[in-house]
């Protein structure tokens, strides 16, 4: 068992290289095979992870009930399992979801969970990206004044953060 937690464990690692070269099928097939050594191990973290990872591969795909059935289905893994950072980011991406199908009045609560959470675990890379949400919240709702409130403070949180994503995800 050890060894199929070690090869999911390089699968996971793996998945989001693939994502971002591009290489979506050979993504989606290595989180298939984690859900696999998940279900074979009953290894709850790794299918968690695993199903974060083909909701990621479905909204780049653009198949977005597909990507929040697995959202939603990580996200209850990590709450299950006391994962408080991971369950942050789960609220997270749910509300990127919702936003992305236009549904801005489910995006806000999530959003508003995943900023709680990431503020109470002292994640500030976390708190500036929700913060970023619901900017882009503020503006599909026509609220630039907020929008724009809520952009600053996320630069403020990212002002001497030393990780390369986060800065890169607030600047653009």
């Amino acid at each position: 068992i050890a060894h199929l937690r070690s090869l999911g464990s390089s699968l996971s690692q793996m998945g989001p290289i693939l994502i971002e070269e591009g290489r979506l099928d050979e993504a989606e097939a290595g989180f298939r095979e984690m859900e696999t050594l998940a279900d074979k191990t009953g290894h709850k973290l790794l299918l968690a992870d695993a199903r974060a990872g083909l909701a990621q591969v479905a909204r780049l795909q653009g198949k977005l009930p597909e990507a929040r059935r697995n959202a939603r289905a990580a996200l209850d893994l990590w709450l299950e399992t006391d994962e408080r950072q991971q369950a942050a980011a789960g609220w997270l991406a749910l509300a990127q979801l919702a936003l992305d199908e236009g549904r801005t009045r489910e995006a806000e609560p999530d959003v508003r969970e995943a900023l709680e959470r990431f503020r109470s675990l002292r994640l500030s890379d976390g708190e500036a990206r929700a913060r970023e949400t619901l900017a882009a919240l503020f503006l599909a709702r026509g609220d630039s004044a907020a929008a724009d409130r809520e952009i600053r403070r996320a630069r403020e949180l990212t002002a001497s953060s030393q990780n390369r994503r986060a800065l890169l995800a607030i600047a653009i």
